[in-house]
């Protein structure tokens, strides 16, 4: 009888050392897995924010085009209005000049 006490013994010391070594490990194991979110979410901090970035640089590239497109049409624009002007310079003159005397 006391044998088997002492071999039933055996077995719940060996099963309260598996258990403690199976928290060990788990304690390990939620210690890495904390690490790797921690790295994972500082990657993906760094492509939203490089990815940010390059939409912020798009739209400005876009926005400076946009820009440069409008001045070259107020560009024509006004050339147009200044050849319209001195072609027409004298006649515009005749033309005032013609309703203050009348």
């Amino acid at each position: 009888m006391n044998e088997i006490i002492a071999k039933l013994d055996e077995i719940e010391e060996k099963a309260n050392a598996i258990i403690s070594d199976a928290r060990e490990r788990k304690e390990q194991m939620m210690q890495q897995l904390n690490v790797d979110k921690a790295e994972i979410d500082a990657k993906y901090d760094r492509m939203e924010t490089e990815h940010i970035k390059n939409l912020e640089q798009k739209f400005r590239n876009e926005a400076d085009h946009q820009i440069e497109r409008l001045r070259e049409e107020q560009q024509k624009a006004l050339e147009t209005l200044d050849r319209t002007f001195a072609a027409e310079k004298e006649q515009m003159a005749e033309e005032i000049f013609e309703r203050m005397t009348v």
